[in-house]
């Protein structure tokens, strides 16, 4: 199932955008660090709600509006900067 399918298409643009914006930060972390993304090796990341740590699925969070079944936030950012993220 692609990121966000299963959520109305406000939350899944939100989502999207959530996992646009967290690669960028970390893109613009490296930068600033002098560094560039063949540097990045793994990413760690958190949300609030409830995760499974295993596959990186958010399964609710309550501060998103809309939120409908669960979302694989760790392994879509891992696609859009191509390294592990957990």
């Amino acid at each position: 199932m692609a990121p966000g399918a299963a959520f109305d298409p406000l939350c899944r643009k939100i989502l999207r955008g959530v996992v646009a914006e967290l690669a960028d930060t970390v893109r613009d972390a490296l930068e600033a660090g002098g560094l560039d993304e063949s540097n990045l090796r793994g990413v760690g990341v958190g949300a609030p709600g409830s995760i499974d740590p295993a596959t990186g699925v958010v399964f609710e969070a309550v501060n998103i509006p809309g939120w409908d079944g669960p979302f694989p936030l760790a392994p879509a950012l891992s696609e859009e900067l191509g390294v592990p993220v957990s």
